[in-house]
């Protein structure tokens, strides 16, 4: 309900006009000859405001769905999608079929292909969508609006947690400030982390010695296209059974291995289970391997609260700051 009064704030109308328009749009697009029947969802996250569901007259199965979300998101997913058609093979993304603006084009309503949640997937399908997403240079520079790759950093700002981490750590790792950033990062959870067991000296000290030591390596091999919000809820399967990326609201230019960190830090497993298994599948090296648990220690402090600190630093922080310490070589923890 919340979303649909947002949606109705933001129109200024009912929303029974938006819907009309986007199905009027829908068939001059697809060439149907038959009615198309929306019903509005409140659905997805905090970047949208809903979906409509569209199916053909007197049929169950959806043909297509519509996102509602502000215009700069929405068209940079576009961007996206439309890059992954015409330059990209794998076809990771949803095929796009409409963009178009509200009336005063502050949000946009975006259309495309209806796909599936993803019940399960194992760790060689993760890696299998992972490693589709990293792309050719030259193919990136053509997601980029200057045939700069660099200019993907810039585009996105910082309004939002993981947009900040994304500019300020993921994609300028080897520049002095990423380090004030996460020292900033954690000083802004230090009294949840002090009270358990002070992890927030150790977390300090530890990237303190994580900076120093990728500050002495080459790590110029590890950027590439980062999806962002690289997690189960945004992959999903189409009808065929391949799988796609979705929420492509966040892609940049930078350490690669972030998404992966970023997935693995929302599972239920702690690290002590995951990361032996993570080792088999991917064939890090030793930067890789202290980056991962870098960024795994930032993406699983990214949310915590007094509520679940002692379950996070029991399950996800301690034994990975073990584990990055002894990967630093030091007997620290």
């Amino acid at each position: 309900m919340k979303k649909r009064k947002q949606l109705k704030a933001v129109l200024g109308a009912d929303i029974y006009l938006l819907q009309r328009a986007i199905e009027k749009a829908l068939i001059e697009k697809l060439n149907i000859q038959s009615d198309i029947k929306s019903c509005y969802q409140d659905l997805g996250g905090l970047n949208n405001l809903g979906m409509f569901i569209h199916k053909l007259e007197g049929q169950d199965k959806p043909i297509a769905i519509s996102k509602l979300q502000n215009s700069v998101a929405a068209e940079r997913e576009y961007r996206f999608q439309n890059w992954q058609e015409n330059y990209v093979d794998n076809r990771l993304a949803p095929r796009p079929f409409l963009l178009a603006p509200f009336k005063d084009k502050s949000y946009s309503w975006l259309t495309g292909e209806v796909l599936s949640p993803v019940e399960k997937l194992s760790e060689m399908e993760v890696k299998s969508i992972f490693d589709k997403l990293n792309v050719s240079y030259e193919q990136l520079k053509e997601l980029s609006l200057d045939a700069r790759v660099e200019s993907l950093i810039y585009e996105l700002d910082d309004n939002s947690k993981i947009k900040s981490i994304l500019f300020n750590l993921v994609s300028q790792l080897e520049i002095e400030k990423s380090e004030r950033f996460v020292k900033k990062f954690l000083k802004e959870r230090e009294l949840l982390l002090r009270n358990s067991n002070n992890l927030y000296e150790r977390l300090d000290n530890l990237f303190s010695m994580y900076f120093s030591h990728m500050s002495k390596e080459d790590i110029s091999f590890m950027y590439g296209l980062v999806h962002g919000d690289f997690k189960k809820e945004n992959i999903m399967v189409a009808e065929e059974g391949s799988f796609k990326v979705v929420d492509l609201q966040y892609f940049t230019y930078g350490i690669r291995i972030w998404d992966l960190a970023f997935y693995y830090s929302k599972e239920c497993r702690g690290f002590t289970e995951l990361y032996p298994q993570l080792l088999q599948s991917f064939s890090w090296t030793k930067v890789e391997r202290a980056t991962f648990i870098a960024f795994y220690l930032v993406a699983s402090s990214l949310h915590i609260k007094k509520k679940n600190i002692q379950k996070i630093a029991y399950l996800k922080l301690e034994p990975a700051i073990k584990c990055l310490s002894e990967c630093l070589g030091s007997e620290r923890s």
